[in-house]
């Protein structure tokens, strides 16, 4: 059995989550802005994008299709964990899509709704981590084998092929968010 520190699948995950963190960060700025009428260098339909690309098609998708679905095959016992945390992805989806729905921010109540969806989904996000990081991951990576690990690596490799590609430009666009 593997443990959190060696267990490659959890380290991808732990890895996304770092770049994930210093997103809900910099977000935060951005939503400061937003809140306080200042003009952006950029359209909030980016941010959209990052998050519908890197969180919910990149990091979420390999959370559910590789991770959660392996527990559901190997260990029944354990699914439970894999549902709970779908739940919260699809609760992020839903505030996910109020921000696709007023990112453009032509009146006061799109601006209302954009930040209560950021603020909902930055809360979200936040609670949700902490709870992978803490208790999640570590379980789960009791539970897995060597031998399993490398197969879920596989499955994260033949789902995303390009996912250092992915990384390194979730990191150069967090980068470039502003930091104050």
């Amino acid at each position: 059995m593997a443990n959190a520190e060696t267990c490659k699948t959890i380290d991808c995950l732990r890895q996304d989550h770092a770049i994930i963190g210093r997103f809900l960060g910099r977000f935060k700025i951005v939503c400061q802005k937003v809140e306080n009428l200042e003009e952006l260098d950029f359209s909030l339909i980016r941010i959209v994008t990052f998050v519908d690309d890197f969180i919910e098609t990149f990091h979420h998708a390999r959370e559910e299709k590789v991770l959660f679905d392996h527990l559901e095959r190997k260990n029944r016992q354990a699914a439970y964990l894999g549902r709970r945390l779908t739940h919260d992805h699809m609760d992020g989806r839903h505030h996910l899509e109020g921000m696709r729905k007023s990112a453009a921010i032509r009146s006061r109540e799109e601006r209302a709704s954009f930040l209560w969806n950021a603020v909902g989904y930055a809360g979200l996000s936040r609670d949700h981590m902490s709870y992978e990081e803490r208790e999640l991951y570590p379980h789960v990576a009791s539970l897995i084998t060597q031998e399993d690990d490398e197969v879920l690596m596989a499955k994260f490799g033949i789902l995303f092929p390009d996912s250092a590609q992915r990384i390194a430009a979730a990191e150069e666009f967090v980068n470039n968010l502003p930091a104050r």
